[in-house]
């Protein structure tokens, strides 16, 4: 049980907490509500989320999801420090810093987000599995940065898997997430035949003009 209420204790004490704190440390979802407890707190609290975006006494993971509740008001040092943690931290902090920043859709994180194209760790920790380039992708195209080839590479990637079953659901998913026309008709014919569940979901998502995963 986390024993520091980020709506009302001492703000240095919930810094600490995001420090310390063993759930706060490898539970995104917790360290993500934590957060944004601190932001409804207004400037104060704003300013310790930045302070863990941009701390390096902080677990990646800790600091990704303090990004990831920020987003998508992310200053272009929170955008910089952001961009490190895709690059540099492990699967699911990669995962947390790739959904601040297409939530963010700032042109700052192009070079990273290309570079992050290739960043095909498959995440199974969440309700839907995807791949950290999946969401990097979508980043791209919200940005409008649709010309780069390591773009096109991931498009090829992801509809080469669409003839493997085992890759086929989380191919059709990516691919309908950014708007393609031929995994959306794959993905409509998936449901109608009565296919996986996470293709289900993740249709009734786009047709609500939700945000799957973000």
């Amino acid at each position: 049980m986390i024993e520091v209420d980020p709506r009302a204790d001492e703000l240095e004490a919930c810094a600490e907490a995001l420090r310390t704190d063993p759930i706060l440390k490898e539970s995104t979802m917790g360290a993500r509500a934590f957060c944004r407890a601190l932001l409804s707190r207004g400037e104060p609290g704003l300013a310790v989320v930045r302070g863990v975006v941009r701390g390096s006494s902080y677990k990646p993971l800790v600091r990704a999801s303090a990004a990831r509740a920020l987003s998508p008001d992310l200053d272009p040092v929170d955008v910089e420090h952001t961009c490190s943690l895709l690059l540099t931290g492990k699967p699911l902090t990669r995962y947390m810093a790739a959904v601040a920043l297409c939530r963010t859709a700032s042109p700052a994180s192009v070079d990273a987000l290309v570079e992050a194209l290739d960043d095909d760790e498959l995440i199974e920790d969440m309700w839907w599995s995807l791949y950290v380039s999946d969401v990097v992708a979508l980043a791209l195209t919200r940005i409008g940065d649709i010309r780069a080839p390591a773009l096109a590479a991931w498009y090829e990637r992801r509809r080469r898997q669409l003839h493997n079953p085992s890759d086929r659901d989380v191919a059709v998913c990516a691919l309908a997430r950014v708007g393609d026309v031929q995994g959306r008709a794959i993905m409509e014919e998936m449901v109608a035949s009565g296919d996986t569940f996470m293709v289900l979901d993740v249709l009734r998502d786009l047709r609500a003009g939700k945000e799957p995963y973000l």
